[in-house]
């Protein structure tokens, strides 16, 4: 999941509306401005080597924001340190080793699905100021399930990739699951 990354980590850091939906009682611009200069939140970007690049994850009259033009909705919303850590992120990347390599190892993929994930976020405003309708697809609840399954391209005969989906299983949970 951390590998693969999250939609949602989008939608944190790029308005306050979806970070309102969940919070009572926080103010919500200034946790987003919080969040926006936490290099960390990042690393759970998407990762454009497993998605692609011009998978589109945020619309709004603007436009449509991939990986490859994601800067451009920060540079929108004024949003230019959240800019500079995405650039960097895809820049200096993270993983990659991996990406290009594999792990190298025996893997055991245990992981939730068929939970309800989001995967696009629209806001109706070009500055985003109001709750996003959100796209669904498969995952854990937060990774889309192709980033929970990621490691699979590389099973080999020395190193297999053994995947182990769970139906229902939260993002989080699966030190609490008795399966």
């Amino acid at each position: 999941g951390a590998i693969g990354g999250s939609v949602s980590a989008i939608a944190t850091t790029i308005s306050s509306t979806y970070l309102s939906q969940s919070l009572s009682g926080v103010n919500s611009a200034e946790l987003l401005s919080a969040i926006q200069t936490m290099g960390g939140v990042i690393w759970l970007f998407p990762n454009p080597d497993f998605y692609g690049s011009n998978r589109t994850y945020i619309s709004n009259p603007l436009g449509n924001f991939t990986a490859s033009n994601l800067s451009q909705a920060y540079g929108y919303i004024n949003a230019n340190i959240s800019t500079d850590m995405y650039n960097d992120f895809v820049k200096y990347g993270r993983f990659h080793y991996a990406v290009n390599n594999g792990p190298g190892i025996e893997v055991y993929l245990i992981f939730g699905n068929e939970v309800k994930t989001p995967i696009h976020f629209t806001y109706n405003t070009s500055d985003n100021s109001y709750p996003p309708e959100i796209e669904y697809g498969n995952g854990d609840g937060t990774v889309m399930e192709s980033g929970l399954r990621w490691l699979e391209r590389y099973s080999t005969k020395q190193y297999p990739v053994y995947s182990y989906p769970v139906t229902g299983m939260i993002h989080g949970t699966s030190l609490r699951t008795k399966e």
